[in-house]
């Protein structure tokens, strides 16, 4: 499980693989003084302590596996570290963490003025929920867990807090997220602070759970009344942690695949090639996985700039030359994408920018011409 954890991203990955390694730290502190106390080891089992080594090693495994790519991009691409200043943008203020995102059907509407306020809404927006924040804090009043464990509890939450607001606390986040970022291996990977607000959730998950929990043992001798009524009274709270948790997401149909990219040999390149189009071109090239230039990321590597640039002006002699140079060898155009564009009216045009011989030929909406730079005209 704590494997599965880490493939989903290290944006919510890399604080939980960093938690775990603290609670073993913890143990193995325990596991010291106890020894220490007692003089003698304490009895651990053998085969939990190969289980736990062998748990221990996949994960490590499956992490290092997961961090190869970004050191390699980051190596590549050296603008693809994450610096302050982008850690900055998507810092929360601290009315954030009363703003629901415009998906709540309860509170959507209700925050819209204040989410107009905010730098970047989606990542700023992170309301753990209204019920949730009065039951934590009803948990951390009256409670059947001990004064020292609540008190922990909302130590963690003010924690969790505090570097989910990013560079937004104490001005500049240092001491906080920015101190990870500058320090810590693998923070300077995560942009978003906003989202440890996970743990912040979980946290007053816990303490809210400790104001609905009674001990049996803790009920007068005669509450039979209590117990004939009482579960059906604490189902109230789930009910409306539930009911605030209804969003209204719209369901977005997926494009169809252009036919052009049907059967496409890559490498290849995709026009036009800008902006959250290339999210499409990415869910489509999953029909045979052909290599593309085309491609969208929290940063555009210089090369792919570069042919960007250069195929502003496709199918000239120029853009058609550099593009052999770069490597690609076949370049897909999707009018439906280009309102304004020159190929604004024509079907999909696909080009083969290498071979001998001069050859057009077309099906459905798709036309394809294959031949040398000087035969290749719209």
């Amino acid at each position: 499980m704590a494997a599965w954890q880490i493939t989903l991203g290290f944006g919510i990955g890399l604080p939980f693989a960093y938690v775990l390694g603290l609670l073993c730290l913890a143990a193995a502190v325990g596991y010291g003084r106890s020894w220490w106390r007692r003089r003698s080891r304490p009895v651990v089992p053998r085969g939990l302590l190969l289980a736990a080594l062998a748990g221990g090693s996949g994960f490590a495994g499956v992490t290092l596996l997961m961090a190869a790519p970004y050191f390699e991009v980051v190596a590549r691409h050296p603008a693809g570290r994450r610096t302050v200043a982008q850690v900055a943008m998507f810092s929360p203020p601290v009315r954030g963490f009363l703003t629901a995102p415009p998906e709540s059907w309860l509170w959507g509407e209700p925050h819209a003025a204040v989410r107009a306020t905010l730098g970047f809404p989606t990542e700023m927006t992170l309301l753990p929920g209204v019920v949730l924040l009065g039951l934590a804090g009803a948990g951390l009043l009256f409670s059947v867990r001990r004064v020292r464990h609540r008190v922990a509890l909302a130590l963690g939450v003010l924690l969790s807090a505090a570097l989910a607001a990013g560079t937004t606390l104490g001005g500049d986040g240092d001491p906080g997220y920015v101190t990870l970022v500058r320090h810590v291996p693998g923070w300077d990977g995560i942009r978003t602070p906003g989202r440890l607000v996970l743990w912040t959730t979980l946290l007053l998950g816990v303490l809210a759970a400790g104001a609905l929990t009674v001990r049996r043992s803790e009920l007068p001798p005669g509450a039979r009344g209590w117990r004939r009524w009482g579960r059906p009274v604490l189902v109230l709270p789930l009910l409306l942690v539930l009911l605030e948790g209804v969003n209204r997401t719209p369901r977005v149909p997926v494009p169809a695949e252009p036919a052009a990219l049907r059967g496409l040999d890559g490498p290849a390149l995709v026009l036009p090639s800008d902006g959250t189009r290339e999210f499409h071109v990415m869910l489509w090239s999953t029909d045979g996985f052909p290599r593309l230039v085309n491609g969208l990321a929290s940063f555009t590597p210089a090369s792919q700039e570069r042919i960007r640039a250069a195929s502003e002006t496709f199918p000239d002699p120029a853009s058609v030359a550099y593009l052999r140079a770069a490597g690609v060898r076949t370049v897909v155009l999707l009018p439906g994408y280009a309102a304004g564009t020159r190929g604004g009216t024509r079907p999909d045009d696909r080009w083969t920018v290498s071979g001998s011989a001069g050859r057009r030929s077309a099906t459905g909406s798709s036309t394809t011409w294959t031949g040398r730079p000087a035969d290749l005209r719209g």
